[in-house]
């Protein structure tokens, strides 16, 4: 038993080490500091330490039996890699499938941007975003890339209706604001228009009436 024991400790440790190549030395953390190890000490237990000297326990990796520990003998369910890396950086919100694709695509350096938002590829090649099922958060944060395509638009419509939002931040790439995009988002109290924007649609704040702006534009 120790020895498949250790044969899925060394597994473990080599699917961590290939973990951390995927994210191509990228941070993980909010205060921008790298990974430089991660090892599991003699108690079972995930250690990862980053660049700053900061040293995170992830918990009990999962024993042969199932449970958590070393030799499973914590007696509670083991955790997934997804379940890891949520309790050693809590501030992730991503569910697990989107985990999963920013760490095969070396994403996880910065997940301050709202999740569920949807988007569609235009014919330049950049791309719009529109609510998708994030309709139930008060601040829209938009990123400024996805996927690896630059976010140009505020899709035409894309956020209508909603009357969750109160705040929308766009970042120095969106350049249009399309048609409809805001109207009827009554409870909208900001969104900052970044120097990138050059068009404004028809009807984009429509019965916002409480909205403000910070205008970076020149």
């Amino acid at each position: 038993m120790k020895k498949n024991i250790c044969i899925i400790l060394y597994c473990l440790i080599v699917s961590i080490q290939a973990f951390f190549c995927l994210c191509a030395c990228e941070t993980i953390s909010s205060t921008g500091s790298k990974v430089t190890s991660a090892s599991v000490n003699d108690k079972g237990e995930l250690i990862i330490q980053l660049g700053n000297g900061q040293q995170i326990n992830a918990g009990f990796i999962m024993g042969e039996d199932g449970l958590n520990g070393k030799d499973g003998a914590d007696g509670v369910n083991g955790k997934s890699a997804y379940e890891l890396y949520i309790d050693a950086f809590p501030d992730y919100k991503g569910t697990e499938s989107e985990w999963i694709r920013d760490l095969t695509q070396g994403n996880l350096s910065d997940k301050s941007y709202t999740y569920g938002l949807s988007y569609s590829l235009l014919p330049d090649g950049t791309l719009s975003v529109e609510i998708g099922t994030a309709g139930n958060v008060e601040e829209i944060v938009i990123p400024a890339a996805h996927d690896g395509y630059v976010v140009t638009k505020i899709a035409d419509e894309g956020f209508a209706g909603n009357i969750t939002i109160r705040r929308v931040v766009l970042p120095e790439t969106v350049t249009t604001i399309g048609e409809n995009a805001f109207r009827c988002c009554v409870n909208l109290e900001f969104v900052n228009l970044p120097q990138s924007l050059t068009l404004i649609g028809a009807g984009a704040f429509d019965y916002c009436t409480n909205v403000t702006f910070e205008d970076f534009r020149e």
